[in-house]
């Protein structure tokens, strides 16, 4: 849950299909979410494609949610690591 001036900081997993498509970028279109990327990777290792991305959400809480269920909902693993 979002605290006053704090955000809360997301892990997101990509995986196979889900690295290679644009799923953040459909997050800040379609619903609107407003993040900023801290650190991302993508790595391939024999023909699959595995993905790290952590960002702070910059927005409400209605919002976050709506974005970890689109990001489940595409294979994709959302965890909430902490808030800054």
């Amino acid at each position: 849950q979002m605290t006053s001036n704090r955000f809360p900081v997301i892990r997101i997993y990509f995986k196979g299909n889900a690295a290679s498509e644009p799923l953040i970028a459909h997050l800040i279109q379609k619903i609107g979410l407003e993040l900023n990327i801290l650190q991302a990777n993508l790595e391939f290792i024999q023909n699959y494609t595995i993905g790290i991305m952590v960002a702070a959400v910059l927005d409400d809480q209605q919002h976050l949610q709506l974005g970890i269920e689109y990001l489940k909902q595409h294979g994709v693993d959302v965890d909430v690591i902490g808030y800054m």
